[in-house]
């Protein structure tokens, strides 16, 4: 902010703000008309705790970037508090009289990088609307009944427990949730009855979900427990991790998901059938990765003018897939780069000079791939990067490989981390 609106801003709020800094004396004198305070100083640390009390009707308190370590059971005094920050502070653990705080909407605890539980009786905070906490890194349970802060939107992750008011089905009435949730430990969900009763596809403001399981069980069950975790058809972006199951339900593919944008199929190795994700009108980004038991990848099986939008797709770590094939005129009009790393039993790629607008093509530790495809290149690559591909790097020596013809119009190559000049 500019020194001369931040003059004016603080002259405006003289009585309303409260602004304590290093130099200057902790203000004594009549607090009632506070409602916003911020601390951006060290040395009032011991004297916070008494000051408090003093601080009946605020209604903003901002401790980001202070040296605390603890808050005060006093601050459960603060009956009209609004907003709390203690961002990027050493607090170790949230006092239980902060449950107590029942007319709070804010709630940050940004790189509070020593906070590892929430307060047990969170479900109290009623009011709750933004809850601001890396809570998959950080918090290695929820606090029961937390499902009864249904005002939430902004809640970054929910971990799923074994035990009565942790389980995923307290996020069924949470309907206003918005931006992006990830939900962890979904080894924990029995059965399908207790995925559905998430209510995920009843959450439209959610634009971004992460599935993710960290133990494999039994294949048919998660294969059911995952087509009871369809989302809304209005997300945007969709992250599933550690899914044990055989195959993908058929949601994922469904072209009523007419808003997705990116998908990561993340340690999915028990798959062994590509998902038909083909007919969503607006994927632009599609990332797999370790999908161990899947063998082949067939565009065939996609659809007509499959991936209309999709603009880069990666295939990275799948270890058995042998076959990429029946790629055809119209499908991935849009695609501007390709990336397949680590697929050490591929055999062939597809016709890759269908794909009229690719400007980018990576291949790399793929030591089986026999040669580039047949009908070369399309015009419009302008980067190819081959590395630890032995047979293609000889097929690709300049003016003798096999395939030298393929790639010689190319404006730049790379092979095991050299440019190529001719």
């Amino acid at each position: 902010m500019h020194k001369l609106i931040h003059d004016l801003a603080q002259f405006v709020s003289d009585e309303a703000c409260l602004r304590m800094e290093d130099g200057k004396s902790l203000p004594w004198g009549d607090l009632r008309c506070v409602r916003h305070s911020s601390l951006v100083c060290a040395k009032w640390i011991k004297s916070l705790m008494s000051f408090f009390l003093n601080l009946r009707y605020i209604r903003v308190l901002n401790l980001s970037f202070s040296n605390i370590s603890e808050l005060p059971n006093s601050i459960g005094t603060l009956k009209h508090l609004r907003h709390l920050d203690v961002s990027e502070t050493h607090v170790e653990k949230l006092p239980e009289s902060v449950t107590d705080l029942n007319g709070i909407e804010i709630l940050m605890l940004n790189n509070c990088f020593k906070l590892l539980q929430l307060p047990k009786k969170m479900k109290n905070l009623t009011n709750l609307r933004h809850l601001e906490l890396d809570i998959k890194r950080q918090i290695s349970s929820m606090p029961k009944e937390f499902g009864k802060l249904t005002n939430l939107q902004t809640l970054s992750a929910f971990i799923v427990g074994k035990e009565k008011g942790q389980c995923i089905e307290e996020l069924k009435d949470m309907r206003f949730l918005h931006g992006s949730i990830c939900i962890v430990n979904l080894e924990n969900v029995t059965n399908m009855r207790e995925a559905v009763a998430a209510k995920l596809e009843q959450k439209p403001c959610l634009e971004g979900l992460e599935l993710q399981w960290n133990e494999f069980k039994d294949g048919l069950e998660e294969q059911q427990i995952l087509a009871g975790l369809q989302p809304h058809n209005r997300i945007k972006w969709l992250t599933i991790t550690g899914y044990g199951g055989f195959m993908f339900p058929s949601w994922l593919g469904n072209p009523t998901f007419c808003r997705i944008e990116r998908i990561l199929l993340q340690n999915c190795r028990y798959c062994k059938v590509f998902p038909s994700l083909g007919q969503l009108p607006m994927l632009k980004h599609l990332y797999v990765e370790e999908m161990h038991d899947l063998t082949r990848v067939d565009d065939e099986s996609q659809g007509p003018n499959s991936f209309p939008s999709l603009q880069s797709l990666t295939f990275h770590n799948l270890q058995n897939l042998q076959q990429w094939k029946d790629l055809k005129a119209g499908d991935m009009p849009n695609l501007t780069h390709l990336t397949v790393i680590d697929c050490p039993s591929l055999n062939f790629l597809p016709s890759l000079h269908y794909l009229t607008r690719l400007e980018s093509l990576e291949i790399s530790q793929c030591p089986k791939l026999q040669c580039l495809p047949a009908e070369g290149l399309p015009d419009s690559l302008e980067c190819l990067i081959i590395i630890d591909c032995s047979v293609l790097k000889e097929r690709c020596r300049v003016h003798e490989g096999e395939d030298w013809n393929k790639i010689q119009s190319i404006p730049k190559v790379e092979i095991d981390y050299e440019d190529i000049f001719w």
